[in-house]
Formats: C-alpha cells, structure tokens, sequence
C-alpha cells in the first residue's frame, strides 16, 4: 500500500470514528456565528491544496484576495452567504468543529473547507 492509500485509509477509518460525537456537537453547535478572524481553505485532490480564504470581521464585512464586501450570517441554517469580493455569491456553512465547509449551489457540503488561521 503507497502512502497515500494508507493516508486515505487513516483519515477515513478516523472521519467514521468520529461522526457520531461530531454529529452530537454539531447539534450543539448549530447558530454559533464563526469569530471574527483570517480563515484558509484547502482541498484534496491527489495531495492538500490551497484555495484564497478570507477574513471576517465585526458588522458583517469580510475581505479578501478580490476585494472586500459583506456577509449575512442564517443562525438557523449555520450559514454565512457572502456578497463581494472574489467570495461573492459563495456560501459556508460551520461545522462542529469550528470550521467552515463551501456549499455547492444545491446546498450540500463541497470539497474546500476552511479554517480559522493560527
């Protein structure tokens, strides 16, 4: 097995481990507005790839490597929809950990996610 079929297995056996706890704190979770913050986004296709985050902050505007432009936060769907800058148009949606996973148009979870910048 190559190192990244048994990378793919390890996070795989980890993410099924994991979904009934995070299912039980996403419930926990659900409407807490992200922080404020510089977030990065990633996904995999083969290895880790970046994608241009974002920043939020206070009074629903964010910035971004496009520009800058606002954001409305839906606490009933954990949700942030954003309009202007290169994120114009995209939503996000928390996840319970914390982080942020771009929605596809029809709403289901994409493949970038995205996470508070340390």
């Amino acid at each position: 097995m190559t190192t990244r079929n048994q990378l793919i297995a390890a996070w795989a056996l980890a993410a099924t481990l994991a979904a009934p706890a995070a299912l039980a704190q996403g419930a926990a979770n659900k409407g807490t507005m992200p922080a404020p913050g510089k977030y990065t986004c990633h996904f995999y296709s083969g290895y880790l790839q970046n994608v241009p985050g974002f920043t939020l902050a206070a009074g629903g505007k964010f910035s971004d490597h496009g520009g800058s432009g606002q954001y409305s936060w839906d606490a009933a769907t954990s949700t942030i929809a954003f309009k202007g800058g290169a994120w114009n148009g995209q939503k996000v949606r928390a996840d319970s950990k914390g982080g942020l996973r771009v929605l596809k148009e029809n709403g289901s979870a994409g493949a970038v996610s995205c996470g508070k910048a340390k």
